[in-house]
């Protein structure tokens, strides 16, 4: 215990030189402020990000340690700076997660549909519009089935399908056993037929909401 009050000591002592315009003083405490930060940061954070943390907090630091209120020791005030910083990345972690989720079950819903279609027309995007957010399609299916419920019959198994898992050719046969088990008469051509003409109807639904 004493040791670490006497290591915070030496600290203060240095952010006074370097404060007073010592540049080694300066040196040797950020080098030994970094030291202190890397410690925690590596338990706090993946290991890959945690020099990044480090060094945002380490700029904090500097800018501001010269016209920083006296009260705590220097490290004791660093820390809570790291600790914000630490609070940042994670936040910023949770803002990625959820745009990533958005876009990669859009990307899904989009891809899913293109695969059932199984067209040779050489269109990539069954939608035309593959940057839609799910929100989008999801509300433009609803409309697509209040006016064609066949249509509606036929995204709801894709996107059911999808959320079981499984490559794209298991999704899309997945998705098609569950439309001709829903309508006998439907044959393997016209289930391409009828998808081709939903994507069209969906696309204009998509088209005028813009």
């Amino acid at each position: 215990m004493q040791n670490a009050v006497r290591s915070n000591l030496a600290l203060d002592e240095l952010s006074a030189s370097a404060i007073a315009g010592s540049r080694d003083a300066e040196e040797i405490l950020f080098l030994s402020l970094r030291v202190r930060f890397l410690t925690i940061a590596k338990s706090r954070v993946q290991e890959e990000d945690a020099e990044d943390v480090v060094q945002e907090t380490l700029r904090i630091v500097h800018a501001k340690y010269g016209s920083r209120s006296e009260g705590a020791g220097i490290l004791i005030w660093g820390l809570a700076i790291l600790r914000n910083v630490i609070g940042n990345y994670y936040q910023k972690r949770k803002r990625d997660s959820t745009r990533m989720i958005a876009v990669e079950d859009s990307k899904a819903v989009v891809a899913g549909a293109d695969e059932a279609g199984a067209r040779t027309d050489g269109t990539g995007d069954p939608l035309g519009e593959s940057s839609r957010t799910v929100d989008e399609i999801t509300e433009a299916i609803t409309r697509l089935t209040d006016r064609y419920p066949r249509c509606g019959a036929i995204f709801r198994g894709i996107i059911e399908s999808l959320a079981q898992g499984g490559g794209r050719q298991e999704v899309s046969q997945r998705a098609m056993k569950v439309v001709l088990d829903a309508d006998p008469k439907m044959t393997r051509g016209g289930f391409y037929v009828a998808l081709h003409r939903c994507r069209f109807h969906l696309r204009q639904i998509l088209e005028a909401k813009d």
